[in-house]
């Protein structure tokens, strides 16, 4: 990212509806975004634009959130970096609560409830560009 310019944002969710919301109120709010509807598309974007923040829902068909952070953070051992983001309607994986301890075991660093006014996803997601917690409370 460049200094003093918003992030690149990749949104990777199997919702049309969310990706159409979430997207119309990135681009609004000076956000350069882009979306995918399947993690398979989604790490191909991530190789092809490099975006800055990827925001990712857990449950998807073909490949489930905690796969495509694994594959993220294989590629940031190649010198891809990238924050991640979950960003998901749901408050447990697996039987585990989804909590802060949580997101960062699975390799994110910040969890995002999508039923969050879209207001505060973006005021989230500047304070994770700006270095900060975005921890989904």
């Amino acid at each position: 990212m460049v200094s003093g310019t918003l992030p690149y944002v990749l949104l990777i969710d199997d919702d049309p509806g969310v990706a159409n919301l979430l997207g119309n109120k990135l681009s609004g709010a000076g956000f350069s975004f882009v979306s995918a509807s399947s993690g398979v598309r989604g790490l191909d974007l991530v190789r092809e634009r490099r975006p800055d923040i990827v925001l990712l829902d857990l449950r998807m068909p073909d490949v489930d959130g905690a796969e495509v952070i694994s594959a993220l953070r294989e590629m940031e051992e190649k010198g891809t970096h990238v924050k991640i983001v979950l960003y998901t309607a749901f408050n447990e994986y697996a039987g585990i609560r989804m909590d802060e301890a949580f997101v960062r075991k699975i390799g994110a660093d910040a969890f995002i409830e999508k039923d969050m006014d879209l207001d505060r996803v973006v005021e989230r997601l500047h304070e994770l560009a700006a270095g900060g917690a975005a921890d989904g409370t």
